[in-house]
């Protein structure tokens, strides 16, 4: 499987506004290294520069910036895109969860996110599926083009666990595909 993956909010800058996903990057790194161990072709794109409250690059108003363009770029080559983000654990919506799965309204076929959602808890996350929102125009405009897309959520508060990650997404992907 060709995977791209994308972390739009990837800077580093603690906040009370949270404009940036501080666990972001790391679990993009590491995500993309075990699906490699697994035997895919894994590409990503990181954006550590532009914080949420500059530009929402996962917005319809982010389309023309480079980020965008990079992933519009290689989006012919991939089977599935991953937008990973991070929460602060205080966020209300997901607390007490490790990994949030989102659902997202376009999705034209929910099979994959809700055996994700399932593989996640079976590896031991905490994990809540989640009826996600169109203003992800990345994600959106990714399974308007007919490919697949999921936006995953990590708790900044959990550790990472990418290899079981990594293993719920492939194990997903064969049950569905």
């Amino acid at each position: 499987m060709n995977i791209l993956i994308t972390a739009p909010h990837a800077c580093s800058i603690k906040s009370v506004s949270h404009v940036c996903d501080v666990l972001a990057h790391n679990c993009a790194q590491s995500l993309r290294n075990y699906l490699e161990n697994l035997g895919h072709t894994v590409s990503a794109i990181v954006n550590p520069t532009t914080t949420r409250d500059k530009l929402d690059v996962n917005r319809v108003e982010g389309r023309d910036h480079p980020y965008r363009r990079a992933i519009n770029q290689l989006l012919p080559l991939m089977d599935l895109l991953i937008d990973v983000h991070s929460f602060p654990p205080q966020e209300s919506r997901f607390r007490g969860h490790d990994v949030v799965v989102f659902n997202m309204p376009s999705t034209f076929d929910d099979r994959f996110v809700r055996a994700l959602a399932q593989y996640l808890h079976n590896y031991g996350m905490k994990t809540l599926l989640y009826n996600g929102s169109p203003e992800n125009d990345t994600v959106a405009s990714t399974l308007e083009q007919g490919k697949m897309a999921v936006l995953l959520e990590f708790n900044e508060e959990r550790t990472f666990l990418g290899r079981e990650v990594a293993r719920a997404l492939d194990e997903a992907w064969r049950a569905t595909f």
